[in-house]
């Protein structure tokens, strides 16, 4: 008992530790970004304030008994995603997001006046005030990784305890919270083991032991990604329009209207002269920022539903890539060590790779 209360003490005094390094440098990242922010940068003074707000994972394993105390141990700070509230005057002037994209890459949203900055992020702004007056240490808080993009929980620390705080600003002690949420401990940890499943499922979709169609699925991949198509292929609008939504469609099944919609709102926005203060967010076409324009049309549901499986498509895009460089740029460059040749160019290897994915592409259709 006396060891299992040691280890429970040195993970909390871990845990505040981590939390203070992290939040200070989030905070640093998120109001450099809004200096760089084309309207907030003109504005920007000696007023303008950040709060930062970390995201964590929630992962339980079940070894030991998960108690308030115990909790804290399987907090996982997640440095790819992170939240900033920026305020003028002690108002709301901003909010500062950063995605999975990158570790150095953020989103910056400015706050019009009267702009309640759209449907995303009203249940977060009403979040963060009620935490600040629970607890110096709160922090949002996932539980699954298809989760991730879910600003709807925040937890705190009070007095060593671990609390959840939902959107209906009731305050859970962690069990309570995942038996609220999941129906009890154990179909949380049930949901936990076949959510990851199947993501490595989903992921491994590209593998094969023969490098020759794992080479052909890779390029599969990213050549039917709206996103790779409009980097590299960026006139033909139409293609990428039909990417989107075949994306979209088989996630989401959209009924003709809300296709219809969406379509007039995105080309719209393509439109709309944006360069200056066009971010990477975390749903782009064509660099435009367009996450606020689908919650307009998606059921908040099908939002999530979308997002949630984008990231995964993302991230099985990023893999691909990972490969294709490995084969053409690492794996080609030791060959030419061995032949005594020089390194190739690592600009002339993107151009190379590129071309052979939208060309053999091309010859299919």
């Amino acid at each position: 008992m006396l060891l299992a209360s040691c280890r429970t003490l040195i993970a909390q005094e871990e845990f505040n530790k981590s939390y203070l390094v992290y939040t200070k440098k989030l905070h640093d990242s998120i109001l450099q970004a809004a200096k760089a922010d084309y309207y907030m940068g003109k504005e920007f003074n000696n007023t303008v304030t950040v709060t930062a707000v970390p995201y964590y994972q929630f992962k339980y394993n079940s070894i030991i008994p998960l108690t308030d105390s115990t909790a804290v141990q399987f907090l996982q700070v997640n440095d790819i995603l992170g939240y900033g509230i920026i305020k003028k005057r002690d108002k709301l002037f901003g909010v500062g997001k950063k995605y999975w994209q990158g570790k150095d890459q953020y989103q910056v949203d400015f706050v019009s006046e009267g702009d309640l900055l759209g449907p995303i992020y009203r249940t977060e702004l009403k979040l963060i005030p009620a935490a600040e007056k629970l607890s110096n240490t709160y922090f949002f808080v996932y539980f699954f990784s298809t989760e991730s993009r879910y600003y709807t929980s925040i937890g705190f620390l009070d007095k060593g305890q671990l609390k959840f705080v939902d959107t209906s600003l009731q305050v859970f002690s962690a069990t309570d919270f995942l038996c609220n949420r999941y129906g009890s401990v154990e179909k949380y940890i049930e949901l936990g083991q076949k959510s990851q499943t199947a993501i490595d499922l989903y992921l491994s979709k590209i593998e094969s032991s023969d490098s020759t169609i794992k080479k052909m699925n890779c390029i599969n991949v990213i050549s039917n990604d709206y996103q790779e198509w409009a980097i590299n292929i960026p006139v033909d609008t139409a293609k990428v329009l039909y990417l989107f939504f075949k994306e979209m469609d088989s996630i989401v099944k959209l009924k003709k209207c809300q296709k219809q919609l969406l379509q007039e709102k995105i080309l719209l926005k393509l439109k709309m002269n944006e360069e200056n203060y066009s971010h990477n967010g975390n749903i782009q076409f064509y660099n435009k920022e367009i996450s606020s324009t689908i919650m307009e049309v998606l059921t908040e549901d099908q939002y999530y539903l979308y997002a949630n499986q984008r990231q995964l498509n993302q991230d099985l895009v990023i893999k691909a890539r990972n490969f294709l460089w490995k084969i053409y740029f690492i794996d080609n460059n030791e060959k030419r060590k061995l032949q005594k040749l020089p390194p190739e160019n690592s600009e002339e290897v993107i151009k190379r790779i590129r071309k052979d994915i939208f060309n053999i592409y091309r010859s299919k259709q």
